[in-house]
């Protein structure tokens, strides 16, 4: 039990004097004067996180753990190197210890110092428990923050390191023990020979009566032979210790890191491969708005970012924030993304998902009805279904670069217009203002082929021999009986002006003006019914100002005249 509360209290006394200093800098001083309410379970924690186990903060929102392997490499490394340091010199004790009490041999003699470490964790693990409630109305929460329920094992394993230690390597050491610590070690119960009985290994220690001091006895060739071989494995233990420290660092900002994954994001980026980034920085919207989040579409776009360096990497608790540059058509674009630490994957390291960054959107206006766009040579059907907006407006996420959008192919008369090519820009501020437009426009064709149908019709109505043409806008001036007038004959005198445009409600008409048509024909002069007709040459001139509608059913366009 002394050599366990040796071990405790020197961990505790340097992490807790760390701790102590670590935080009045931080928080004053109140801090400082509040440290006996905290200091004792923060440096029991310090304890269990230092030799290997970790502290678990569990409540209602849920569970979180903190290991040795979340602290900054530097405090990982000196903490582990702290525990076996402390670690050895409690073997050194142990072995003092053991050499006043030699009778205790056999299996039995192994399990002793395990098993007063794993109760020792066990009641550490008690006793630093903090059990805390919160109640302000909607702040109202509780929880349990304590060591891992498997800190009694971890302290066990450690136990019979230092028993393993206390056998083979401390002893070497012991003889060089002033005799103050040598006899504190071995209990009050020692003697002189006791404690110099079964350390053959070493420089003998002897008392010499009446010299008032001890004297020493050189090493013996097997003494030098376990001092070499115990120093070397304390020497490649170390090395071990460093090395796997300095490459679990390396690891972790290399291939864990978050800079790793805002790396590889970046990387995806310069690739055009549209399924990696989104699976590293999901856009959070639905599977129908991820259509042109196509590695078809995102592989075949132009000016793409080409070149990017990470500026920084700052760490707030589970959160990291990442500043990075990228390249874009030689223009350099500053990005931040925010990342939280997620589960762990190979046991000792964490993933981290992008929880802010930069986002895109591509803006797409379509005419009501068309629901077809291709989008850099892959056809894109867009669904009604995407909360647009307006009748036909979309606003899709995309990735940086270039996209060329070609709307469906017109008919001879209709046409979307010729394809259209916007620029993403990797820069926030930067905006693709209304993005892609198509709108519905009339070839040259309704026009021309309107006019044609006009023209045969007023040639027909031209070429009737009536007063009044049924159907058509020509008419001559008559009154009277119809018995009066005869052989009409009509001509167009001015041609007229022909126009086709769109009306308010989106059809569209044939408008006619300017023109005229000449009637001339013969009317009877005499008023009196019983004398002889007498026919006269007249003329009368009529104005064409008319419209007709225009109507489109694909290859198909016809004219209906009002009358």
């Amino acid at each position: 039990m002394r050599i366990f509360c040796l071990h405790y209290m020197a961990y505790t006394l340097v992490s807790g004097l760390v701790l102590f200093i670590f935080a009045t800098v931080k928080g004053g001083a109140a801090a400082a004067f509040s440290a006996p309410l905290w200091l004792p379970n923060a440096a029991g924690w310090a304890y269990g996180i230092g030799h290997l186990s970790s502290v678990s903060n569990a409540t209602s929102q849920g569970t979180d753990s903190m290991t040795l392997f979340d602290l900054p490499w530097w405090a990982a490394l000196l903490l582990i190197l702290l525990a076996i340091a402390i670690a050895f010199v409690a073997s050194i004790a142990w072995a003092a210890a053991r050499a006043s009490y030699r009778q205790r041999e056999g299996w039995m003699s192994w399990a002793i110092l395990p098993a007063i470490f794993l109760l020792g964790g066990l009641l550490i693990t008690l006793f630093t428990s903090v059990v805390f409630g919160v109640r302000g109305g909607a702040l109202s929460f509780s929880g349990t923050l304590a060591l891992a329920l498997w800190t009694p094992l971890i302290m066990g394993l450690w136990g019979a390191a230092i028993e393993v230690s206390g056998r083979y390597l401390a002893p070497v050491a012991v003889p060089f023990l002033p005799a103050i610590i040598h006899r504190w070690f071995s209990g009050p119960t020692a003697t002189a020979d006791s404690a110099v009985a079964g350390t053959d290994t070493g420089r003998q220690v002897e008392e010499v009566p009446g010299s008032g001091g001890r004297e020493t006895k050189p090493l013996t060739a097997h003494a030098k032979k376990r001092l070499r071989i115990g120093t070397a494995i304390a020497g490649i233990v170390i090395v071990l210790i460093v090395a796997a420290t300095v490459a679990f660092n390396i690891l972790s900002a290399t291939t864990y890191g978050p800079q790793a994954h805002v790396e590889k994001y970046l990387k995806a980026l310069e690739e055009g491969d549209a399924s990696a980034a989104v699976a590293l920085h999901d856009p959070n919207v639905t599977s129908e708005e991820r259509l042109l989040l196509d590695d078809g579409i995102f592989g075949a776009a132009q000016n793409r970012i080409t070149d990017h360096e990470i500026r920084d990497v700052e760490f707030s608790g589970e959160l990291a924030t990442v500043t990075a540059e990228v390249t874009q058509d030689a223009k350099r674009v500053p990005l931040t993304f925010t990342l939280e630490k997620a589960e762990r994957t190979a046991l000792f390291f964490h993933n981290w998902t992008v929880t802010r960054g930069t986002s895109w959107t591509l803006p797409i206006q379509m005419p009501e009805g068309v629901d077809l766009v291709t989008v850099n040579g892959v056809d894109v059907e867009l669904s009604q279904q995407l909360g647009q907006q307006a009748p036909g407006a979309f606003s899709l996420p995309v990735l940086p670069g270039d996209y060329v959008l070609t709307p469906p192919e017109g008919t001879k008369y209709v046409t979307l217009g010729e394809e259209q090519t916007i620029t993403v820009s990797a820069d926030p501020a930067s905006s693709v203002g209304e993005g892609a437009l198509f709108q519905r426009s009339m070839t040259d064709a309704v026009t021309e082929d309107a006019v044609a149908q006009a023209r045969e019709f007023l040639q027909t109505c031209a070429d009737s021999t009536e007063a009044a043409p049924e159907g058509c806008p020509n008419r001559a001036f008559t009154f009277g009986d119809d018995e009066d007038y005869r052989n009409f004959s009509w001509s167009i005198t001015q041609e007229p002006e022909f126009e086709v445009s769109e009306n308010w409600d989106g059809s569209l008409a044939l408008y006619v003006t300017e023109g005229e048509m000449t009637a001339t024909y013969e009317r009877n002069t005499q008023w009196q019914d019983d004398e002889p007709a007498e026919w006269e040459p007249e003329e009368d001139t009529a104005s064409l100002y008319f419209s007709a509608a225009v109507q489109i059913d694909g290859d198909q366009l016809t004219l209906s005249f009002k009358d």
